[in-house]
């Protein structure tokens, strides 16, 4: 039953705001009161710098990375669907944590750069794949929107990885080392990705539409 602990733990530890905490501990300021709102790491780097956003950033990242990797070593070591399935929930309750936190009346951030930790653990060699493609096609066009970076990566990531992920498991099958590799996923995987694709932009429609229409930056 201990390890039923696993998934409400992820979301509780996701619950804590780095960009709200580090804001007032640097500045004194509330982050959700500054520039576009928003608690996330685009928003703290625009106003305490990039350090601090790169800071808030890793830390958003270990919501996911780090309950996935404790229960993968220690937990749910198989790499059948019913393990996976346990860790897909709670990447998924990590998720969740961070945009609807415990701490902050079931508010938070985009939930972006937790959802790249997940992505990052499940398939890092696709992750890498459409964080530099999404990050190309935002420079081919950054003229054109408002927060290029903060607005319109964060969207064409979490909307690419499920499709590259689809495409590249059908068009390669390239085992590099261990549990990572260039396609060869099993059918859970590749739902997987889509469900915390899915899951994330769910979470965040309100959130999306006004960025989309250039209202608002993550």
């Amino acid at each position: 039953m201990y390890k039923l602990l696993l998934v409400p733990a992820a979301y509780l530890y996701a619950s804590i705001n780095w960009a709200v905490l580090i804001t007032r501990w640097v500045a004194g300021k509330d982050i959700r009161l500054l520039g576009t709102g928003n608690p996330g790491t685009a928003n703290v780097g625009r106003h305490l710098g990039k350090g601090w956003g790169a800071l808030v950033y890793f830390l958003d990242i270990s919501k996911s990375l780090l309950p996935l990797a404790a229960g993968r070593l220690w937990l749910f070591p198989a790499a059948g669907p019913w393990d996976y399935a346990a860790l897909a929930f709670t990447g998924i309750a990590a998720i969740a944590g961070h945009c609807r936190s415990l701490f902050l009346g079931f508010r938070g951030g985009g939930g972006i750069a937790t959802s790249m930790g997940v992505f990052l653990f499940f398939i890092p060699v696709e992750f890498l794949a459409a964080v530099l493609l999404s990050f190309a096609a935002v420079l081919a066009f950054r003229r054109r929107v408002r927060y290029p970076l903060g607005q319109w990566t964060p969207i064409l990531f979490v909307s690419l990885t499920p499709f590259l992920t689809l495409a590249l498991n059908w068009a390669v099958q390239v085992p590099l080392r261990g549990r990572v590799r260039l396609g060869a996923h099993p059918w859970w995987e590749v739902a997987g990705t889509f469900a915390f694709s899915f899951f994330v932009l769910a979470m965040n429609w309100r959130l999306l539409a006004r960025k989309l229409d250039g209202s608002e930056g993550i």
